[in-house]
């Protein structure tokens, strides 16, 4: 006689897809703590004008794993006042991971920050966003074996970003910072290139953890 799971019972392999989904939401948590350690420790902010309201945008953005994080650090720091709220755009090609991105439950700080996630190509941000940028963030670029490509998005950058704005650039090499180093020029002020110390050393999330070096700049 063979027993009968309970008519409630969770499938073996529904269990196994929950633990999953929990092992990755642990996983992201992680990396989002990381991240924002390194904020904190490298982004000097002394010289960034702040707004009453934000426009952030998060070029070649993919899944946004980072713009919770991205979102809280500037609502904490670059506000002129308490109740200023954000804008976060995240821009991607359409047939990149951006519909996770639109998928995604995320923390809009009781109300004070809107995401949204534009498809198109960032060479053409100036037909993409209307308005200029308070914030630009770069998670994911590949400024070496894109160059030209990546030429092509810096230059229609700089002039969407406000005068005194942020930008907060993170690479897999100290090669791919450099380089993006030199694309923007002497339109930006320097203000931190350097190794994260809190990039994971981990074998499993060396292809894909891209924050090892952080360069971060303000427009001038």
């Amino acid at each position: 006689m063979t027993t009968q799971p309970p008519k409630n019972s969770i499938s073996p392999e529904y269990l196994q897809l929950l633990m999953k989904f929990a092992e990755r939401n642990i996983h992201r948590e992680r990396l989002n703590g990381i991240y924002w350690q390194m904020l904190r420790r490298y982004v000097p902010l002394e010289s960034i004008a702040k707004v009453d309201n934000a426009v952030i945008v998060s070029l070649a953005c993919g899944k946004a794993d980072d713009a919770e994080v991205q979102a809280q650090y500037v609502l904490e720091n670059l506000l002129s006042t308490e109740d200023g709220k954000a804008r976060f755009i995240g821009v991607d090609l359409p047939d990149s991971e951006l519909p996770l991105a639109n998928r995604a439950n995320r923390n809009d700080y009781n109300g004070r920050v809107a995401y949204e996630f534009m498809p198109g190509d960032a060479r053409d941000l100036g037909t993409i966003i209307r308005e200029d940028a308070d914030v630009f963030f770069i998670s994911h670029s590949e400024p070496v074996s894109l160059k030209e490509v990546w030429k092509g998005i810096i230059a229609a950058m700089k002039p969407k970003h406000t005068k005194g704005g942020l930008l907060v650039a993170t690479f897999h090499n100290e090669d791919e910072m450099e380089a993006l180093r030199s694309m923007i020029g002497k339109d930006y002020a320097i203000l931190a290139a350097t190794r994260n110390e809190y990039a994971i050393p981990d074998p499993h999330l060396d292809n894909i953890y891209s924050h090892k070096f952080l360069l971060a700049a303000r427009r001038l």
